[in-house]
């Protein structure tokens, strides 16, 4: 790609906790980590449906109430421990990655935006994109999120723009470069 007018550039850091809050933002908001999450709650409640089989078998009404007791309390403990079991899979899963030297994010990072494309410049890497590749933006409290594909996305702490005016114009700026995006809170 040739060298195109800078519209705005960003340098900033990219920490552990960073990606670990990308990877919860993840996994509950984002479009694909709800549909990963819909059938884990499906997953949950499986044990409810298994109350059929003791009616099927003409059991005592006793022991039907007695086995659906106990599949509630499965189910409501399932239901409790899923956003715990998950958060520490994913902190799991990050301190693993910390200890083979293979975290998945450049942690000092510049970030320019040119009038066709994105360049991207870590420690270790340089990346030039089209915004047309850009598939979601997401947003949460922590950072912005500028999905490239379902599961990779460029993570920009908030902190990085001055102040909210700064960060409303990046958003639209970007919104408005890549028709694909879309906006998710």
């Amino acid at each position: 790609m040739e060298t195109k007018k800078l519209i705005g550039s960003y340098t900033y850091n990219v920490t552990e906790a960073d990606y670990i809050k990308f990877n919860k933002y993840h996994h509950y908001k984002s479009p694909s980590g709800k549909k990963s999450l819909f059938f884990l709650w499906v997953l949950v409640f499986i044990p409810l449906f298994a109350i059929v089989f003791p009616i099927l078998r003409g059991d005592t009404w006793y022991q039907i109430l007695n086995m659906g007791i106990r599949l509630a309390l499965l189910s409501l403990i399932l239901f409790l421990a899923m956003r715990p079991f998950i958060n520490l899979m994913v902190r799991l899963i990050v301190m693993t990655m910390k200890r083979s030297g293979k975290l998945p994010f450049g942690k000092s990072v510049q970030l320019d935006l040119y009038e066709d494309y994105v360049c991207e410049t870590t420690e270790t890497a340089e990346t030039r994109f089209k915004y047309s590749t850009i598939e979601h933006l997401g947003v949460d409290e922590n950072a912005v999120y500028l999905y490239l594909t379902a599961l990779q996305a460029i993570i920009i702490p908030r902190s990085v723009f001055d102040n909210k005016q700064d960060e409303g114009e990046f958003l639209k700026f970007i919104h408005l470069q890549s028709d694909t995006a879309s906006h998710c809170a």
